[in-house]
């Protein structure tokens, strides 16, 4: 029997159980059209699976999640994007709309899906599809008569697939069998499946054929999604939502209209393949004519289809100003529309001097930080970033400034976001206190709750906002950030995409890195916050407590444990202790010592934490007439340690009133603790914390913090700090406050963070790369010429790979950086300037340390085997020992494909005739072929230690810590309103001659020192004593150069005549920076932006002159800022 047709017989090519599916949705389009719809958003979803599996992409939780995960976003053009989600939105329609749906919609989505297997097919199988035929409606018509389902109907099959999809991992790729079979074989073997993605796009694109024409096209398709959008905002086709409206003899694409039928909103629509601006002035002359004709310019919305503009440019803000167009993801109801409609004429000019803000928040730097979100805002600016030292009354502030808005007609309904439920509960309670009356909810409690003002977690957040959720795109209009350093990126960020909301944000320390840049978050200029008060200040103004620092050690934490120098008995119980199992499953032997990194992190030493704990108890600050120790948090490193601090507390003090319990997330009642903690006279007065207490709890009898763990993150730290700033009335008896705080540091923090202390160094701990780049340098010096030259290159390459502008790249490292990026310096260095280099370079961040742990540790083992070919090494045998152990473990792994394709030089390897006579390159290729097969051994497991060996306890040491409280506003902040200060001053002589590259004189250096102080800029005079030494460049930097000047001074070779036009760019890019900067460094020249066209070597490799002319006109220029005699 003949099959019937089908639209979708291609589909079949490359995947027959689909086609099926296909069909499904085909037979049933015009008779039973909700089945239709519903079956075609079925395809969609596995095909959309393949796609995001094919390409290594994660599985998201919906369909819009993948749709919208810029990853995925980026494989599709705009058009296919578009006709996946009319899918996505059908199918939703089909399941949870009661509303009656005609073949035609059904008939318009099957098109649509026609489209979309078109694109997949001939994009993503691998395959050379053939017979792709045009959409022919005929076809339908011979499909047999189905009976229409109902809404309910479509639930229950609804409910049906979605327990088969369960079952099923509609995500696995759907490939011909052959290829399914191989990537079964190298399931879980990120190496083979990512070999075979390749393959499969190699092949792809020599078979992609010509697009097909589309069944529906494009200004179809964008209607199809605009339409529906506005459906879903409540606007009704033909009553409220009109297509084609004629205006001063123009047609708007649609207007909506108001309950009583006047334009309310202006939707200007353009084609995928056009910049979204360009509707943007065409939208605005409509809105326009409608404004003069109807006495209200309506909202402006301008779209090429889900991307959406809106542009509120009458939204009447003090001075008359409207807001700049933005972004946003779904279309506002008509109650949202006439809401910020009516605003325009409610909102009034914002000020922070209300009675009821100063009740609230009312000491005069607070008033001060709410005062610059009001200009902020009334500037027209969306979102505002508060910087203000931890106890300072951050959420005070937040709840003044919602206050104020709400009073001057700004906001209705308000979001409170923080990322742990503590907080939240912490803010829903201030909210309470401070502002009842705007019926406070918390979400996390109660998700059904009604009010104005709503405090949750990002976590809950996400899960209540979207497509069907209970908030959607405008329920908000003001957000508050709580912490707003942290949980604002990645995944949360798409809280702040899709609420169209002002935006708030507070935070203590504020980040500034690529991917973490809580300034550009904000639309802050960097290091440039809306508002800011600085720790130092509080403390100053007597507003926080200040601190006192004592810095403290034991001879383990300085130094490590060495068996060698244990006594008899405890060298005994380190040979019993269990120390792990290795890779084979057998037991780790005792190491010769535990390093002082590993401290408190892999062996716990019960002596060494009495001994810290009697200390701190001894020292810390008491109360209750001195005989209890006061409220104390020790940070400890791990749950282990933590726990056995507690233990010990216990042992040491076991009928004191003052308890000891451990708070940390792997405590079951950890919340019931805080609140416990919190309570002045609950006995529980000492919380030994990881990462729990670090933020955001607030506790003013703190008095004692105890630092008994490395930390590496400024802002973690200063947060950390936070919690002993608070003040505390009457906390040593009447009248007798709170004025200072105690920090205890074991681990030489204090020193890391701008601490200035005469205690001993702390640890120094090597690490693997470090090593690795040590052993190779070694080698050079040692090994035969064959040898040196491929070792000069692999140091070479690994001196490339490090980013330049790497904060990890400090100042004295950059020469060694540039010269040694070239192998020659290395086959030709001395050997002190070698062993300079080596010591410069070797803690650098390589390209290499983002690899696989295991395959950089073998790395490591093949280089000292290498070294020891040249050199005399007494654990040569023991290091073979270990190749032979791997490669027998690897050879039990030959049901993975890419160790049986190697195991041939494995058994080879595993044999002592292989190692006689080994060479530098069989050792190479050992390592180049095996380094990424370790992957796939067992893991060696190493268990925490608990000893119980004599430490020696150290005095405590007084120390000093600089208040910077983490936000280093204290130079860049300072430095951007200097430079606002200067930039307007023509009157200076000496700025001018700095602005115009004439060589400065000590007199002139004095002038402009003068210039500096009376700027009458908080900090300058810090700033000038800091930069004396180099003042004129410092100052140059802030100000810049005149353009002129600057291309006078290059002249001769801006007007050489050998040039090319990638060395002019370059040249016209170095006076660009020089005017712009005021100084450019010679080794900056490698970096960006001068690299856009290569390196400048590569740039210049014809005509070195050049690059050595370059490099003495930067040093001539920039010493004309240093100051000569006269």
């Amino acid at each position: 029997m003949t099959p019937r047709p089908s639209n979708f017989g291609f589909v079949g090519q490359v995947w027959p159980q689909l086609i099926i599916e296909c069909r499904n949705a085909e037979d049933a389009a015009l008779t039973n059209p909700r089945a239709s719809m519903f079956q075609s958003r079925f395809v969609l979803e596995q095909v959309i699976g393949h796609i995001a599996a094919l390409n290594g992409l994660e599985k998201q939780s919906n369909i819009f999640d993948t749709l919208t995960n810029p990853d995925f976003s980026r494989l599709l053009p705009e058009t296919v994007r578009s006709k996946m989600h009319i899918l996505r939105k059908a199918g939703n329609t089909a399941v949870h709309s009661d509303a009656h749906i005609t073949s035609d919609e059904a008939l318009q989505t099957l098109k649509h899906l026609y489209d979309v297997m078109v694109f997949a097919t001939t994009h993503f199988s691998g395959k050379a599809i053939r017979g792709i035929a045009p959409f022919d409606v005929e076809i339908l018509k011979q499909a047999p008569r189905q009976a229409a389902l109902n809404q309910r109907q479509m639930m229950v099959l609804a409910a049906k697939e979605k327990s088969a999809r369960e079952q099923a991992d509609l995500y696995k790729l759907q490939l011909d069998e052959a290829q399914q079979r191989e990537l079964e074989k190298a399931a879980g073997y990120e190496e083979e499946i990512a070999k075979l993605r390749e393959q499969i796009r190699e092949q792809q694109e020599k078979l992609t054929p010509p697009a097909p024409q589309l069944a529906v096209d494009e200004a179809q398709t964008r209607r199809d999604i605009i339409t529906p959008m506005l459906e879903e905002a409540g606007f009704v086709r033909g009553r409220t939502l009109i297509e084609e409206y004629p205006v001063a003899g123009m047609k708007v694409d649609y207007v909506l209209l108001d309950a009583q039928g006047v334009p309310i909103a202006v939707v200007e629509a353009k084609k995928a393949s056009r910049n979204i601006n360009d509707g943007r002035q065409q939208a605005a002359i409509y809105a326009d004519a409608i404004g003069e004709a109807t006495g209200r310019v309506p909202l402006i919305f301008y779209t090429t289809g889900y991307a959406v503009r809106f542009w509120d440019h009458d939204a009447n803000l003090p001075g008359g100003v409207g807001y700049e167009t933005r972004t946003i993801e779904s279309y506002p109801t008509v109650r949202a529309m006439e809401a910020l409609i009516a605003r325009r004429d409610k909102r009034q000019p914002l000020s922070a001097h209300s009675a009821t803000i100063t009740e609230i928040a009312g000491r005069p730097y607070q008033l001060e930080m709410i005062q610059s979100v009001a200009e902020a805002f009334g500037k027209g600016k969306r979102r505002a970033l508060l910087v203000m030292a931890t106890g300072t009354g951050k959420t005070r502030v937040s709840i003044a400034t919602v206050s104020m808005l709400l009073e001057a007609g700004w906001i209705r309904n308000v979001l409170f976001l923080a990322d742990r439920k503590a907080l939240v509960t912490q803010a829903h309670a201030a909210f309470n206190e401070h502002l009842a009356e705007a019926v406070p909810v918390n979400l996390t409690t109660n998700p059904a709750g009604e009010g104005q003002v709503y405090v949750n977690t990002y976590q809950t957040m996400i899960g209540m906002i979207g497509e069907g959720q209970r908030f959607n795109s405008f329920d908000f209009d003001l957000i508050i950030v709580d912490e707003a350093h942290r949980s604002i990126y990645q995944r949360y960020e798409r809280i702040f995409d899709y609420l169209d909301a002002l935006v708030v944000g507070l935070t203590a320390t504020p980040r500034s890195n690529l991917s973490h840049d809580t300034y550009t978050f904000f639309g802050c200029e960097p290091d440039t916050p809306t508002g800011y008060y600085s720790l130092h200040r509080a403390i100053e103004e007597g507003n926080l407590v200040p601190y006192e620092v004592f810095s403290g050690s034991t001879a383990f934490m300085r130094r490590g444990i060495s068996y060698g120098e244990l006594t008899p008995e405890e060298q005994l119980e380190w040979e019993n202790a269990e120390w792990g199992v290795d890779e084979h499953g057998d037991p780790l032997a005792a190491p010769q010592e535990v390093n002082a990194a590993e401290i408190n992190a892999k062996l716990l030493n019960r002596d060494t934490i009495r001994k810290v704990l009697r200390q701190v108890i001894s020292k810390g600050l008491k109360v209750d007439g001195a005989d209890r120790l006061g409220k104390t948090i020790i940070f400890a490193r791990n749950q282990a340690h933590a726990g056995l601090i507690a233990d010990e507390y216990r042992a040491i003090f076991p009928t004191t009133a003052t308890r000891a319990e451990v708070i940390t997330h792997g405590v079951y009642n950890a919340e019931a603790l805080i609140a416990e903690f919190k309570q002045p006279d609950s006995g529980l007065d000492i919380a030994i914390s990881v990462d729990m207490l670090d933020t955001g709890i607030d506790v003013p009898e703190v008095v004692n913090l105890v630092f008994f763990k490395p930390v590496y993150s400024p802002t973690k730290f200063w947060q950390m700090v936070g919690r002993g700033t608070r003040l505390r009335p009457d906390l040593f008896g009447p009248a007798v406050d709170k004025t200072c705080f105690y920090i205890f540091d074991y681990c030489d923090n204090v020193r890391q963070f701008s601490g200035t202390t005469n205690t001993t160094e702390g640890s120094n701990q090597i690490s693997l790369s470090q090593r690795s780049f040590t052993t190779r340098a070694r080698l050079l010096l040692t090994a035969t010429e064959e040898v040196r030259g491929d070792v000069a290159k692999h140091l070479s390459d690994a001196v490339r790979s490090v980013p330049h502008r790497s904060i990890l790249v400090p100042t004295e490292a950059r020469a060694y950086l540039e010269l040694f990026s070239d192998a020659t310096p290395w086959l030709t260095a001395d050997a002190d300037t070698h062993q300079q280099a080596v010591t410069a370079l070797a803690p650098l961040p390589f390209a290499a340390t983002g690899d696989k742990e295991q395959a950089r540790r073998f790395d490591y083992l093949i280089y000292q085997l290498e070294l020891g070919l040249f050199e005399e090494r007494g654990d040569w045998d023991v290091l073979a020992e270990k190749v032979v152990g791997i490669a027998e473990a690897l050879l039990q792994k030959t049901n993975i494909p890419t160790v049986a394709n190697n195991a041939a030089l494995l058994e080879a390897l595993a044999g002592p005739q292989w190692w006689d006579g080994v060479t530098y390159k069989e050792l190479e290729l050992v390592r180049k072929t095996v380094r990424g097969l370790t992957v796939f051994l067992d893991k060696a497991q190493r268990v925490v230690v608990i000893t119980d060996f004599e430490d020696e306890l150290g005095e405590l040491e007084h120390s000093t810590l600089q208040a910077t409280g983490g936000t280093q506003r204290e130079s860049s902040v300072v430095e951007e309103e200097l430079r606002r200060a200067l930039e307007g001053n023509t009157t200076s002589l000496a700025l001018r001659k700095l602005r115009n590259a004439q060589q400065l004189s000590t007199h002139d250096l004095d002038e402009l020192r003068e210039l500096l102080l009376n700027a009458h800029v908080d900090g300058a005079a810090e700033l000038a004593d800091t930069h004396q030494a180099k003042l004129g460049l410092f100052l140059r930097e802030l100000v810049g150069m005149d353009a002129s000047a600057v291309e006078s001074h290059f002249k001769e070779l801006l007007h050489s005549t050998d040039l090319n036009s990638v060395q002019r760019a370059f040249l016209n890019t170095v006076v660009s920076e020089v005017t712009r900067n005021g100084v450019v460094e010679a080794h900056e020249l490698t970096q960006p932006p001068f690299d856009e066209n290569g390196s400048i070597m590569d740039i210049f490799h014809e005509n070195v002159a050049v690059v050595l002319q370059l490099r003495d006109s930067l040093e001539q220029l920039n010493n004309t800022a240093m100051p000569s005699a006269g």
